[in-house]
């Protein structure tokens, strides 16, 4: 397990999968529309997360994470790596609670993809850390720059 937690299949996930099933239909949808990725309980976090490639360049995702049985969590976030510095840049949308409401949660999830490939890159952050600072000892650059062509390019209409 990602987080350690070995229970997790056993007792959380069905519990997750059970209050996703609510919403799945709506969250399958906004994928498909949007043409994303979807990362469901990535590292045994209650939600699932929709990655794509940022035109800009980077990649992000926006997550949809349960809150309570009634509610979801959005956050989006974009990220850019620059592999001779060793530096991640970033920036992150405000957090939007959503009801369960398929209108209005597909509404929000529109706006964030919408706000989140409005953003620039000097709109970004600096961030290092000594875990960025290995990038290369494991990829050449060559590699390390092909690592968000598994994201797909968003279409938004």
């Amino acid at each position: 397990m990602a987080n350690g937690d070995f229970d997790w299949p056993e007792k959380e996930l069905p519990q997750l999968e059970v209050f996703f099933s609510k919403i799945s239909g709506v969250l399958n949808k906004f994928e498909q529309d949007c043409n994303l990725k979807i990362e469901k309980y990535y590292r045994q976090i209650p939600g699932w997360q929709f990655w794509f490639r940022h035109i800009e360049g980077g990649a992000g995702y926006i997550d949809v994470l349960k809150v309570d049985e009634k509610s979801v969590k959005l956050n989006a976030i974009w990220g850019v790596d620059d592999y001779e510095t060793g530096t991640r840049f970033t920036k992150a949308s405000d957090i939007v609670i959503s009801s369960l409401d398929e209108i209005e949660l597909y509404d929000k999830l529109t706006e964030m993809i919408k706000l989140v490939l409005s953003w620039q890159r000097q709109d970004l952050s600096p961030y290092k850390s000594e875990v960025y600072q290995r990038w290369k000892e494991t990829w050449t650059k060559e590699d390390f720059e092909r690592l968000n062509d598994k994201y797909p390019l968003p279409k938004i209409d």
